[in-house]
């Protein structure tokens, strides 16, 4: 029986991510791979205030140790409903990896201020006979977009150019809020 060494094990299941509990194991923190092993383990949470409904949601949990949490994936699509109609629908988890990542790059854990969220057809039908600034078929109604501020803490702009610089999807700068979504890479 060849035995094999630690750097080796990891080599070969690095890819496969087959045993997330035995990757989050201390035990290889110390190896090579550290950087990576501790991305996968770490916990992922997002704070939210819907300005429309005055709910909030505190550090809810949607990934960890290698997954999503379907508790805290629910409690954000509940918040990101569609405050008009009561519609809730699966908000994308990439968007809420893009929210994530943008929090991080803006050096805040402040909870973004959730404008638009979820849309139902109807309600983006609506809105978009009102508002050219509002797209027939938008990302809103797949739940891939969000409409948020950080006021007092970070300017639009400022929020604006930190989502343009992650290249993760549309970044829209408005007066009142940034657009940010999961769709093509574009910016308006």
């Amino acid at each position: 029986m060849t035995k094999i060494t630690r750097r080796q094990f990891l080599s070969s299941t690095m890819g496969s991510f087959m045993v997330p509990s035995l990757l989050s194991s201390q035990l290889f923190l110390e190896d090579k791979g550290e950087d990576l092993l501790k991305k996968i383990c770490e916990e992922k949470s997002l704070s939210f205030y819907n300005i429309h409904t005055g709910e909030s949601l505190k550090k809810s949990v949607f990934w960890s140790e290698g997954g999503f949490i379907q508790d805290g994936l629910a409690s954000i699509s509940k918040l990101f409903r569609d405050h008009r109609t009561g519609d809730i629908y699966p908000i994308d988890p990439a968007l809420l990896e893009l929210l994530h990542a943008l929090q991080g790059k803006l050096e805040t854990d402040k909870p973004f201020h959730l404008i638009s969220g979820f849309r139902s057809l109807k309600t983006n039908a609506h809105l978009h006979e009102k508002s050219s600034g509002v797209a027939k078929q938008s990302q809103h109604c797949l739940g891939k977009a969000a409409d948020i501020a950080l006021p007092g803490v970070r300017s639009l702009k400022d929020m604006g150019k930190a989502a343009k610089s992650l290249k993760r999807g549309g970044v829209g700068i408005y007066s009142q809020f940034i657009h940010v979504d999961t769709g093509r890479i574009r910016s308006w």
